[in-house]
């Protein structure tokens, strides 16, 4: 069984990564962007759902939020929760609407 201190190393370099991916993203115009994300999601659907699900709730600029929601429920990775966790931390009308809007899934 692992101790909590490797639990806790474990987590710190997980949300250390996901940072430094996240520093990288920013760099890359909007088209570059999205492949990178589409990428992620090719490749490790999990990271990019924590990327993703980071942005969407940390992120500064709305436009980041707003992107990365949009493509969490595009992607259908918007899990039970996330939306109430974003919704309690959102100001912005767009992403609030957004996040209410109805889907067209049955």
């Amino acid at each position: 069984m692992m101790s909590l201190q490797g639990l806790w190393d474990r987590f710190y370099v997980r949300i250390r990564m996901i940072d430094e991916i996240i520093e990288r993203l920013e760099q890359l115009p909007y088209e570059e962007w999205l492949i990178e994300i589409r990428h992620y999601i090719e490749r490790d659907i999990d990271l990019a759902y924590r990327i993703l699900r980071h942005i969407a709730i940390n992120h500064e600029e709305s436009s980041w939020r707003f992107n990365a929601i949009q493509i969490l429920l595009d992607s259908n990775l918007l899990r039970e929760g996330d939306s109430s966790t974003i919704l309690d931390r959102e100001e912005e009308k767009e992403i609030i609407w957004l996040l209410h809007k109805p889907t067209d899934s049955f």
